[in-house]
């Protein structure tokens, strides 16, 4: 079953320009996004951009989108190729620095697609029905998608016209703002918007009001000169300490050791202080702990790629595939795509994960 959602909106203590998003579920941080609000632009944003350059060699064109680094457009064999200096309406498929590569421009695509609460909506492709509407009602469900995907249809149309004029490149509409995602995704289990300081606050009552109205009720203000901050309140700590230590207690004494290679991230479970009767008591206690702990980790510090996990080994073939079956189901609340393989020859279970 999916715990209920606590969004919070924290303002940093150095910096009240800048906000961090937390993601509570029953009371855990799952989710983190840093400096809210102060990207130039976000993955799945649509824009308006302008053809530089053709680059046969790289199977597309780059295009200004009013970054430092023009983004590259791959084109199909089937596709026509955009002249330089005119007009193209794309969408940012991946930002290059996700994959370590800061000084290179992010990767577009002219697939657009709008994501709202209920549908998805593709030009000239059928639409598509958002997880959320499988917890309602079919009926409800039905009306709530027909409505979502009429909006949506209306929206794109409005970009498009106003795509005719105006400056360019720009940003036509934000569908990849960090906090619109998560307020569209866990909007039916939302218990609270909390938000800390009179700045970020108004940004986010904006957002919601031209968004999402109905979840106006769920905001509050928590003001900043309070003796408690939010992070306090809920008895989280630094979170962008926590999100890239290295180390992970578990409760029963036990730890993660996170490591990244050019290839993957490795995930290393070590039994720690943890005691028990025997050796495979200790194993099953451990691994069961670490499995939990690990789909948390996963959402929290939004790894993607290859991701080995190196369990307590067992000799039993029959408990490995019991933790494998484990850590499946601890990542089905996971918004990311997550294929868990299997045990490979050397008793490494494989992972792999897309960001969100």
């Amino acid at each position: 079953m999916r715990g209920v959602i606590d969004l919070l909106v924290i303002t940093s203590s150095d910096n009240e320009a800048k906000a961090n998003i937390i993601v509570l579920e029953d009371g855990q941080a799952v989710e983190y996004v840093p400096d809210w609000q102060n990207a130039d632009l976000y993955k799945h944003d649509l824009l308006l951009g302008v053809v530089t350059r053709h680059v046969p060699h790289l199977g597309g064109v780059f295009v200004d989108i009013g970054l430092d680094h023009d983004g590259l457009l791959h084109l199909k064999n089937e596709d026509p190729v955009p002249s330089i200096g005119s007009r193209v309406i794309i969408t940012i498929k991946r930002v290059a620095e996700h994959f370590g590569l800061a000084d290179k421009g992010p990767i577009l695509s002219s697939i657009i697609v709008l994501a709202g609460r209920y549908a998805v909506y593709r030009p000239e492709q059928k639409p598509l029905r958002r997880s959320l509407l499988a917890e309602l009602p079919p009926t409800e469900a039905e009306s709530l998608f027909t409505q979502d995907l009429e909006q949506l249809e209306k929206r794109f149309v409005q970009i498009v016209i106003s795509a005719d004029s105006g400056p360019a490149p720009r940003r036509l509409a934000a569908f990849g703002d960090p906090l619109l995602v998560r307020l569209q995704a866990f909007a039916t289990r939302l218990k609270s918007i909390q938000v800390e300081g009179i700045d970020s606050y108004i940004r986010v009552e904006q957002l919601l009001r031209a968004e999402t109205p109905d979840l106006l009720p769920l905001l509050k203000l928590h003001p900043q000169h309070l003796e408690q901050g939010l992070a306090e309140l809920h008895g989280l700590p630094d979170m962008a300490r926590a999100v890239s230590e290295r180390v992970v207690s578990l409760p029963c004494g036990g730890s993660l050791t996170f490591d990244r290679t050019e290839a993957m991230h490795v995930i290393d479970v070590n039994s720690g202080s943890c005691r028990e009767s025997s050796p495979t008591a200790l194993a099953d206690r451990v691994n069961s702990e670490a499995v939990k702990e690990i789909a948390r980790q996963l959402r929290f510090r939004n790894l993607s790629g290859m991701i080995i996990i190196d369990l307590i080994h067992q000799k039993n073939i029959e408990k490995q595939e019991m933790f494998a079956e484990q850590l499946q189901e601890a990542v089905s609340h996971d918004r990311g795509k997550v294929t868990v393989y299997g045990f490979t020859a050397l008793q490494l279970l494989e992972v792999i994960r897309q960001a969100y």
